[in-house]
């Protein structure tokens, strides 16, 4: 049985990829440049959120992405149980026949791509991808509030704006 919560998934998430990958690197550059205590906490703010975004979008990528454009396979996640909010909230929200499908391919071992199709309508029927893409949406919109607190200057902000629109809407 799957026992990981959202809980789990957002704590490895926000260590592994926000802090590790994004809030660290923006935090020595920030130092730096001489940053002041609320410009780093708004570039924290800005790295955190962008930095969970990002990782959520990766994980629907990782199911939902053209193989060609991601460049690695679209059932590697599911095989290697890959803890995800999209496994989560489908768990959360499956029915007895959809905990089945999920059970019986996700963290499995090799599937086919009829057993990868199954999965992502589980994904879609229960809600899953649909939350998953809200919670990335709501990163980002946290992430732009935080713009402002980075800088005065209207043209870096724009640039900002647009590296968080590009998260959200990044295919690769």
């Amino acid at each position: 049985e799957y026992d990981k919560s959202q809980a789990d998934v957002l704590l490895v998430q926000r260590l592994k990829t926000s802090s590790y990958t994004i809030v660290g690197p923006l935090l020595v550059g920030a130092m730096l440049g001489k940053a002041g205590k609320k410009q780093c906490e708004a570039i924290r703010t800005f790295g955190e959120s962008i930095g969970m975004a990002f990782q959520i979008q990766d994980d629907i990528l990782g199911v939902f992405g053209d193989e060609k454009k991601i460049g690695k396979s679209v059932t590697s996640d599911i095989e290697e149980n890959k803890s995800t909010l999209l496994i989560v909230e489908a768990m959360k929200q499956a029915t007895p026949a959809q905990r089945i499908i999920l059970e019986k391919y996700y963290g499995k071992g090799k599937i086919s791509l009829s057993q990868h199709e199954k999965i992502k309508e589980v994904f879609e029927q229960t809600g899953s991808l649909g939350y998953s893409r809200a919670q990335v949406g709501q990163y980002i919109h946290l992430g732009k509030e935080s713009i402002s607190g980075m800088t005065k200057d209207k043209k870096l902000q724009k640039i900002l704006e647009q590296f968080a629109d590009f998260i959200l809407q990044r295919q690769k």
